[in-house]
């Protein structure tokens, strides 16, 4: 339960909730918090769509199938990526031994696709990384890339660079920012500040839920 709690940490908007968390656990030896905030983010109803994300993952590519390709990627990534690594490997390890055969990567031409495709990432998100994303801007010539700061996160709401607002008037409109030369994001937006850990904290009686958060996964494929 610490450990799932404290992995919502990967979006920095949750900073805070998990700050009174740890605060009512060291302060008051007080569970309660943390099992209220592990009860809004972890249902078991959410193991339908944990199943349907390994069936996807498990088949999307070749996985290892003996564990020494696993140990030796997560120990690597580990002393780079302390925070998640181990928690990665373990939500993806039934890939080991899935038994359904992995697909053929699918050949995607985007030359003749229309203007009509945006992609959101930030620069550091380790589920959908910038790179990747940086790649399907190249793989579809007429896409747009909206970046919104180095992590997960709340976005600005300044009008002129807001994701949201680039979002809403791309389903309201079908408008999406211009697209620039190069090979980095269309749009660049900053986000929120991080929280400031030596203000004042507002009172309230208990932590707030974070948003639902899904672990991100970090593929230990055949070499």
């Amino acid at each position: 339960m610490w450990t799932d709690d404290f992995l919502l940490a990967y979006n920095t908007s949750n900073w805070e909730d998990l700050a009174g968390v740890f605060a009512a656990y060291v302060k008051a030896a007080d569970t309660a918090p943390m099992k209220q905030l592990y009860d809004a983010n972890y249902s078991p109803a959410s193991d339908n769509s944990f199943a349907m994300s390994l069936a996807t993952e498990c088949t999307d590519a070749s996985w290892a199938k003996s564990w020494g390709p696993w140990l030796n990627a997560t120990v690597k990534s580990n002393k780079q990526a302390p925070f998640a690594s181990w928690a990665d490997t373990w939500f993806v390890a039934p890939c080991e031994s899935w038994k359904a055969p992995a697909q053929k990567p699918a050949v995607v031409n985007g030359a003749k696709s229309p203007s009509m495709l945006m992609v959101l990432d930030t620069t550091l998100d380790p589920s959908t990384t910038y790179a990747g994303s940086l790649a399907v801007r190249k793989l579809f010539p007429k896409a747009v890339l909206v970046e919104s700061g180095a992590t997960p996160a709340g976005s600005a709401t300044a009008a002129s660079c807001s994701p949201g607002l680039s979002i809403a008037e791309y389903l309201g409109y079908g408008i999406l920012p211009a697209r620039v030369k190069g090979n980095t994001a269309d749009l660049k937006c900053p986000a929120n500040a991080l929280p400031n850990p030596t203000a004042a904290a507002p009172a309230r009686r208990t932590p707030r839920p974070p948003r639902s958060w899904r672990r991100p996964t970090r593929p230990v494929c055949d070499p």
